[in-house]
């Protein structure tokens, strides 16, 4: 680099010439001070940014345990609900607390309420039929379950 092409950037105007320029040390020791005091400010703005994504991350794992909760407290209440009152829910309300419980796909969902469905239909009119006959009535509603 010559020295007209030193006074031709000099004489410009300083938005032209807005650069950075890095001097090289005059100390041997001022080097290694320079090379640590980057370093230390670099890892500084790494942990400030590492600090932020914790908290931002700290508040998606609460909103998430809310979520969670939200829905054991919902499948709770339908467990609680068919555990306590299984005798009194219709066999239609005891599917639905059952296949709620279950989280399964739409496509499954179907398939699976309407078996359930069945066998809850079919339990409720053998413990009708349990309540209202005698023994010996019922010990032939068992054969007939037991396919014997």
């Amino acid at each position: 680099m010559s020295m007209e092409t030193g006074d031709d950037e000099r004489n410009q105007p300083t938005e032209q010439r807005a650069s950075i320029v890095k001097l090289p040390l005059t100390k041997k020791g001022a080097g290694a001070k320079k090379i640590n005091a980057r370093a230390l400010s670099g890892a500084h703005r790494e942990i400030r940014s590492l600090k932020s994504e914790v908290i931002q991350l700290r508040k998606k794992i609460k909103i998430k345990n809310r979520k969670i909760d939200r829905i054991n407290n919902k499948t709770e209440s339908y467990a609680s609900t068919s555990q306590l009152n299984s005798h009194e829910l219709t066999p239609m309300k005891k599917t639905e607390a059952e296949v709620s419980r279950l989280n399964l796909t739409p496509r499954s969902r179907k398939l699976v309420r309407r078996k359930l469905l069945t066998g809850n239909v079919l339990m409720a009119k053998i413990d009708r039929a349990k309540r209202a006959s005698g023994k010996k009535k019922v010990s032939n509603i068992h054969r007939v379950i037991s396919n014997s």
